[in-house]
């Protein structure tokens, strides 16, 4: 997948923000609270996702930092995508990723997934079967989020199954320059997190389940 950060864009971002914070975007300082609706994905996601933005560690994402990042996301370098993306889940700083860390990073992913998928079958389905179609739960992302249950077996199958993949020393933790090597075999590694830039800027017509 590649998004192109272009002025239509910037202006959509722009105006989602207004919509949230009630001001221009330039003035905004957005929260992590901000974040899980702006990007609309869960608190766990919402905070990594921060913590990557905040680049002058003051708790807040100015509008040069909110555009930085997803400037980052954007381009098509690799390099610059995994450290982004590597600072993003690397939770105490220190340049490794643990099994914790990279838990979380595959519950938020994997939720990510498992919601666009089960928001595009209710659209489905509600089409077919018209308004009478029970959409209790299911009418947006956040609703279609908080009702999902994520096996822990299968999440631990999925932690297992990373770091066999990309842990090539076999000691139990993933360096960043092992996590890059992972993003530049894999070109659906960081599909996930472009998928949420692109779903900020774009709404599917006719779905059931709204991006904000």
């Amino acid at each position: 997948m590649s998004f192109k950060l272009n002025k239509k864009a910037i202006n959509q971002i722009k105006k989602k923000i207004k919509e949230l914070k009630g001001k221009k975007a330039e003035k905004c300082e957005l929260t992590i609270e901000d974040f899980e609706s702006l990007f609309d994905v869960d608190h766990e996601g919402a905070t990594a996702l921060h913590k990557s933005f905040d680049t002058d560690g003051n708790g807040t994402v100015e509008w040069k930092e909110l555009l930085g990042g997803i400037t980052v996301l954007s381009s098509d370098s690799v390099e610059q995508k995994a450290e982004l993306l590597f600072s993003t889940w690397d939770l105490d700083g220190n340049m490794i990723l643990d099994r914790s860390e990279v838990l979380q990073m595959l519950t938020s992913v994997i939720t990510i997934a498992a919601t666009l998928q089960l928001c595009d079958k209710v659209s489905e389905l509600k089409k077919k079967f018209g308004q009478n179609f029970d959409t209790q739960n299911f009418e947006d992302r956040k609703s279609v989020r908080e009702n999902l249950n994520i096996d822990k077996e299968s999440l631990t199958e999925a932690v297992n199954s990373f770091f066999k993949q990309v842990d090539n020393d076999e000691n139990g933790e993933i360096s960043y320059e092992e996590f890059k090597i992972y993003c530049e075999n894999d070109p659906n590694a960081v599909s996930a997190f472009e998928e949420r830039i692109q779903q900020l800027t774009y709404k599917k017509k006719g779905g059931a389940c709204s991006i904000m």
